[in-house]
């Protein structure tokens, strides 16, 4: 005797389409998210590039230069994934490797205020704090992104004064 089994197919793609429908939005959210942090990282190293090459006065720092590389103009859809707003930035400069390794800045036992003044400091680290806001997926919450880069600022060098 055959039993008809009606409405297999209805169930299994009741169940399953939602599942597939959430795996789409992971999935394009990890895009989302992937070509932000990219951006972000190719958009610093060029900041970092422009500021260490340029002709810097005592008047004019190596952080003002990194804030406009950065907040120059994008396309239309990074500036839809990646938010101006949302970027930070700062630079610490440091006399020698020592004092970057042990991330202080004191010269004959006095605290040395080089983390604003770039002045004679060879040594810069660029460091960018972002907030990335999800697209599709908002129970995630912000994620915060930290990005470094140790640069030689060859202009403060000695041997080049």
């Amino acid at each position: 005797m055959k039993h008809r089994q009606s409405g297999n197919i209805t169930i299994e793609a009741a169940l399953g389409f939602p599942i597939i429908i959430a795996l789409v939005f992971v999935w394009i959210e990890i895009c989302y998210f992937s070509y932000a942090l990219n951006f972000l990282d190719h958009k610093l190293f060029n900041a970092v590039t422009t500021a260490k090459k340029s002709n810097v006065s005592i008047k004019n720092d190596y952080k003002s230069i990194l804030i406009k590389s950065l907040n120059e103009k994008n396309d239309y859809f990074v500036d839809r994934v990646v938010k101006k707003e949302n970027i930070k930035s700062e630079v610490c400069y440091y006399i020698s490797y020592e004092s970057l390794v042990l991330r202080d800045n004191k010269i004959n036992g006095k605290v040395n205020k080089s983390k604003v003044m770039s002045h004679n400091m060879p040594i810069a680290v660029y460091k960018l704090r972002y907030s990335y806001t999800p697209v599709l997926i908002n129970f995630l919450g912000d994620i915060e992104i930290y990005r470094e880069i140790i640069a030689l600022q060859e202009k403060e060098r000695s041997q080049f004064k």
